[in-house]
Protein backbone atom coordinates (compact mmCIF):
# COMPACT_ATOMS: atom_id res chain seq x y z
CA UNK A 1 0.00 0.00 0.00
CA UNK A 2 1.46 3.35 -1.04
CA UNK A 3 0.99 6.29 1.33
CA UNK A 4 1.01 9.97 0.51
CA UNK A 5 3.24 12.30 2.53
CA UNK A 6 3.81 16.05 2.62
CA UNK A 7 7.22 17.69 2.91
CA UNK A 8 8.44 21.19 3.65
CA UNK A 9 11.38 22.46 1.61
CA UNK A 10 12.77 25.87 0.65
CA UNK A 11 11.19 27.12 -2.56
CA UNK A 12 14.58 27.20 -4.30
CA UNK A 13 15.05 23.48 -3.58
CA UNK A 14 11.57 22.69 -4.90
CA UNK A 15 12.33 24.68 -8.05
CA UNK A 16 15.61 22.79 -8.54
CA UNK A 17 13.86 19.43 -8.02
CA UNK A 18 11.22 20.38 -10.60
CA UNK A 19 13.90 21.28 -13.16
CA UNK A 20 15.83 18.03 -12.65
CA UNK A 21 12.67 15.91 -12.59
CA UNK A 22 11.38 17.51 -15.79
CA UNK A 23 14.67 16.79 -17.56
CA UNK A 24 14.37 13.16 -16.41
CA UNK A 25 10.73 12.98 -17.60
CA UNK A 26 9.34 12.27 -14.14
CA UNK A 27 7.19 14.21 -11.70
CA UNK A 28 8.45 15.88 -8.53
CA UNK A 29 6.81 13.23 -6.34
CA UNK A 30 8.30 10.41 -8.44
CA UNK A 31 11.72 12.04 -8.23
CA UNK A 32 11.49 12.16 -4.44
CA UNK A 33 10.17 8.59 -4.23
CA UNK A 34 12.92 7.24 -6.49
CA UNK A 35 15.67 8.93 -4.48
CA UNK A 36 14.14 7.88 -1.16
CA UNK A 37 13.83 4.27 -2.34
CA UNK A 38 17.43 4.27 -3.59
CA UNK A 39 18.60 5.57 -0.20
CA UNK A 40 16.80 2.72 1.57
CA UNK A 41 18.09 0.10 -0.88
CA UNK A 42 21.65 1.36 -0.37
CA UNK A 43 21.34 1.40 3.42
CA UNK A 44 21.44 -1.72 5.62
CA UNK A 45 19.71 -0.05 8.57
CA UNK A 46 16.17 -0.79 7.29
CA UNK A 47 16.42 -3.90 5.08
CA UNK A 48 13.45 -4.60 2.80
CA UNK A 49 11.76 -7.99 2.63
CA UNK A 50 10.93 -9.92 -0.50
CA UNK A 51 7.30 -8.77 -0.33
CA UNK A 52 8.48 -5.16 -0.10
CA UNK A 53 10.54 -5.54 -3.28
CA UNK A 54 7.59 -7.17 -5.03
CA UNK A 55 5.43 -4.16 -4.13
CA UNK A 56 8.06 -1.79 -5.51
CA UNK A 57 8.25 -3.80 -8.74
CA UNK A 58 4.47 -3.92 -8.99
CA UNK A 59 4.36 -0.11 -8.79
CA UNK A 60 7.64 0.46 -10.62
CA UNK A 61 8.14 4.14 -11.41
CA UNK A 62 9.10 4.92 -15.01
CA UNK A 63 9.76 7.95 -17.16
CA UNK A 64 6.88 9.29 -19.20
CA UNK A 65 8.50 7.96 -22.39
CA UNK A 66 8.96 4.46 -20.94
CA UNK A 67 6.55 1.55 -20.72
CA UNK A 68 6.50 -1.52 -18.48
CA UNK A 69 4.04 -4.36 -19.01
CA UNK A 70 2.63 -6.72 -16.39
CA UNK A 71 4.63 -9.66 -17.81
CA UNK A 72 7.88 -7.81 -17.14
CA UNK A 73 6.95 -7.14 -13.52
CA UNK A 74 5.83 -10.73 -12.93
CA UNK A 75 9.06 -12.09 -14.40
CA UNK A 76 11.16 -9.90 -12.09
CA UNK A 77 9.11 -10.82 -9.04
CA UNK A 78 10.32 -14.40 -9.53
CA UNK A 79 13.91 -13.40 -8.82
CA UNK A 80 15.61 -13.79 -5.44
CA UNK A 81 15.53 -10.82 -3.06
CA UNK A 82 19.17 -9.75 -3.60
CA UNK A 83 18.83 -9.84 -7.39
CA UNK A 84 15.54 -7.90 -7.28
CA UNK A 85 17.16 -5.28 -5.09
CA UNK A 86 20.00 -4.62 -7.55
CA UNK A 87 17.69 -4.59 -10.57
CA UNK A 88 15.29 -2.10 -8.94
CA UNK A 89 18.31 0.07 -8.14
CA UNK A 90 19.42 -0.20 -11.77
CA UNK A 91 16.04 0.85 -13.19
CA UNK A 92 15.62 3.69 -10.69
CA UNK A 93 19.13 4.96 -11.46
CA UNK A 94 18.30 4.73 -15.19
CA UNK A 95 15.24 6.93 -14.54
CA UNK A 96 17.61 9.65 -13.34
CA UNK A 97 19.80 9.60 -16.48
CA UNK A 98 18.74 12.08 -19.12
CA UNK A 99 17.73 10.69 -22.53
CA UNK A 100 17.87 7.05 -21.37
CA UNK A 101 14.57 5.24 -21.89
CA UNK A 102 13.33 1.67 -22.01
CA UNK A 103 10.40 -0.33 -23.29
CA UNK A 104 9.49 -3.48 -21.36
CA UNK A 105 7.10 -6.24 -22.42
CA UNK A 106 8.52 -9.42 -20.89
CA UNK A 107 12.14 -8.41 -21.45
CA UNK A 108 13.29 -4.89 -22.35
CA UNK A 109 14.84 -2.68 -25.01
CA UNK A 110 17.02 0.26 -23.98
CA UNK A 111 17.54 3.47 -25.95
CA UNK A 112 19.38 6.76 -25.66
CA UNK A 113 17.04 9.17 -27.41
CA UNK A 114 16.21 7.35 -30.65
CA UNK A 115 19.41 5.29 -30.66
CA UNK A 116 18.99 1.62 -29.80
CA UNK A 117 21.41 0.56 -27.05
CA UNK A 118 20.75 -3.07 -26.14
CA UNK A 119 18.27 -5.85 -25.51
CA UNK A 120 17.87 -6.73 -21.81
CA UNK A 121 16.80 -10.21 -20.71
CA UNK A 122 16.62 -12.33 -17.54
CA UNK A 123 15.50 -15.80 -16.39
CA UNK A 124 14.04 -17.33 -19.56
CA UNK A 125 13.35 -16.83 -23.23
CA UNK A 126 10.52 -18.70 -24.96
CA UNK A 127 10.21 -21.00 -21.91
CA UNK A 128 13.91 -21.87 -22.10
CA UNK A 129 16.47 -21.02 -19.44
CA UNK A 130 18.12 -17.76 -20.54
CA UNK A 131 21.62 -19.22 -20.25
CA UNK A 132 20.71 -22.23 -22.40
CA UNK A 133 18.88 -20.01 -24.90
CA UNK A 134 21.84 -17.66 -25.40
CA UNK A 135 24.45 -20.45 -25.44
CA UNK A 136 22.48 -22.28 -28.14
CA UNK A 137 22.77 -19.17 -30.33
CA UNK A 138 26.57 -19.53 -30.13
CA UNK A 139 27.13 -15.76 -30.12
CA UNK A 140 30.39 -14.12 -28.95
CA UNK A 141 29.80 -13.40 -25.26
CA UNK A 142 31.63 -11.69 -22.42
CA UNK A 143 30.91 -12.23 -18.71
CA UNK A 144 31.17 -9.51 -16.08
CA UNK A 145 31.48 -10.70 -12.49
CA UNK A 146 31.04 -14.26 -11.25
CA UNK A 147 31.10 -16.82 -14.05
CA UNK A 148 29.61 -19.85 -12.29
CA UNK A 149 26.48 -18.56 -10.52
CA UNK A 150 22.91 -19.74 -11.35
CA UNK A 151 21.50 -18.19 -14.53
CA UNK A 152 18.83 -16.42 -12.43
CA UNK A 153 21.57 -14.16 -11.04
CA UNK A 154 22.48 -12.64 -14.41
CA UNK A 155 21.24 -9.91 -16.69
CA UNK A 156 21.94 -10.58 -20.38
CA UNK A 157 22.48 -7.71 -22.81
CA UNK A 158 22.19 -8.31 -26.53
CA UNK A 159 23.55 -6.27 -29.39
CA UNK A 160 20.40 -7.25 -31.29
CA UNK A 161 16.78 -7.31 -30.23
CA UNK A 162 15.87 -10.86 -29.12
CA UNK A 163 19.64 -11.44 -29.60
CA UNK A 164 18.99 -12.31 -33.26
CA UNK A 165 17.21 -9.44 -35.06
CA UNK A 166 19.75 -8.06 -37.53
CA UNK A 167 17.28 -5.34 -38.54
CA UNK A 168 17.31 -4.07 -34.93
CA UNK A 169 20.98 -3.89 -34.02
CA UNK A 170 22.73 -1.46 -31.69
CA UNK A 171 25.35 0.86 -33.16
CA UNK A 172 26.33 1.76 -29.59
CA UNK A 173 27.06 -1.74 -28.32
CA UNK A 174 30.81 -1.67 -28.99
CA UNK A 175 30.99 1.62 -27.07
CA UNK A 176 29.09 0.00 -24.18
CA UNK A 177 31.52 -2.94 -24.23
CA UNK A 178 34.41 -0.49 -24.03
CA UNK A 179 32.82 1.38 -21.12
CA UNK A 180 32.30 -1.92 -19.31
CA UNK A 181 35.91 -2.93 -19.94
CA UNK A 182 35.21 -6.00 -22.08
CA UNK A 183 36.16 -6.84 -25.69
CA UNK A 184 33.55 -6.17 -28.37
CA UNK A 185 30.99 -8.97 -28.50
CA UNK A 186 27.31 -9.60 -29.22
CA UNK A 187 26.15 -10.62 -25.73
CA UNK A 188 27.21 -9.37 -22.31
CA UNK A 189 26.32 -11.48 -19.28
CA UNK A 190 26.40 -9.40 -16.08
CA UNK A 191 26.18 -10.84 -12.59
CA UNK A 192 23.73 -8.85 -10.47
CA UNK A 193 26.48 -7.77 -8.05
CA UNK A 194 28.14 -5.91 -10.93
CA UNK A 195 25.01 -4.32 -12.39
CA UNK A 196 26.13 -0.94 -11.05
CA UNK A 197 28.84 -0.98 -13.75
CA UNK A 198 26.12 -0.81 -16.39
CA UNK A 199 24.62 2.21 -14.63
CA UNK A 200 27.98 3.97 -14.77
CA UNK A 201 28.30 3.07 -18.47
CA UNK A 202 24.86 4.51 -19.27
CA UNK A 203 25.79 7.76 -17.53
CA UNK A 204 28.93 7.96 -19.69
CA UNK A 205 27.26 7.41 -23.07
Amino acid sequence: MRSQITTKMPSKIITAIDIIAARCEISRSNFLEINSTLSILNNKICPLKDTDLNEIISALITKSSCSVRKEFKELHQRLSLDVKKEIVKFFYEANLIEHIRYSCVKQANFYKGENYLFYYAILDMKNTDINVFVNDLDLPMQIIGLSNAPSSEYVFLGKRRYFTRKDQESNEFNKICNLLGVPSCEVIKIHYKDLNKLTVALKSL
